[in-house]
């Protein structure tokens, strides 16, 4: 019996040997996985942090963009206000101009046209001519000696000041809004050096 005795203890000296072999390895194997799922959740961590704070620093780059563009064209906008306000304030300055003054203006342009023979003359409802009549008989005076004779149109363009010269279907068109539409075409650049030099 003894015998019987000596080989379940030595049965159990094994089990519970296999059993802390088994116990120990199976200890080794959690801690292996808790390490290596720690280090895959740290790397994850570090990840997601990286790319929170590169989506952070974009945004706040576009951000930055956006408010540039905005300031920028804020002020492209607020320098074609002054330039309009110049170009406006120039086309007032000519509806003020006195008869004279405008006088001499038609007359030049009719003495530097090509034309020749009668040209006929339409003021702008808006131009301040008050005596258009006496003013165009002075004009055909002086304007004889080169073969010209204004003859002046009864009909008056509405909503235009200044006036447009016309010869066999041929206008020249020399209404103040006309003449600061092109100036501002040509001087546009100048008028901004010099406002924002």
């Amino acid at each position: 019996m003894s015998n019987v005795n000596n080989i379940t203890s030595k049965l159990i000296e094994n089990a519970e040997a296999k059993k802390e072999q088994i116990l120990s390895s199976a200890k080794q194997e959690k801690q292996d996985i808790i390490e290596t799922h720690k280090k895959k959740g740290q790397e994850a961590a570090a990840s997601i942090l990286k790319k929170a704070e590169q989506d952070a620093s974009s945004k706040k780059e576009r951000m930055i963009s956006h408010a540039t563009l905005t300031v920028r064209n804020d002020i492209l906008q607020e320098k074609q206000n002054r330039i309009q306000e110049v170009f406006t304030s120039t086309l007032e300055q000519l509806k003020k101009m006195d008869e004279a003054t405008i006088s001499k203006f038609i007359k030049t342009a009719i003495a530097s046209s090509n034309f020749q023979g009668d040209i006929t003359l339409t003021l702008g409802a808006d131009t301040p001519v008050k005596t258009a009549a006496d003013m165009v008989a002075n004009m055909n005076k002086e304007l004889s000696s080169q073969g010209k004779n204004i003859i002046l149109s009864e009909e008056m363009k509405s909503n235009m000041s200044g006036f447009i010269i016309e010869q066999n279907g041929i206008e020249m068109n020399c209404s103040f809004e006309a003449i600061v539409h092109s100036m501002k075409e040509e001087l546009e650049y100048d008028v901004a050096a010099k406002l924002f030099g």
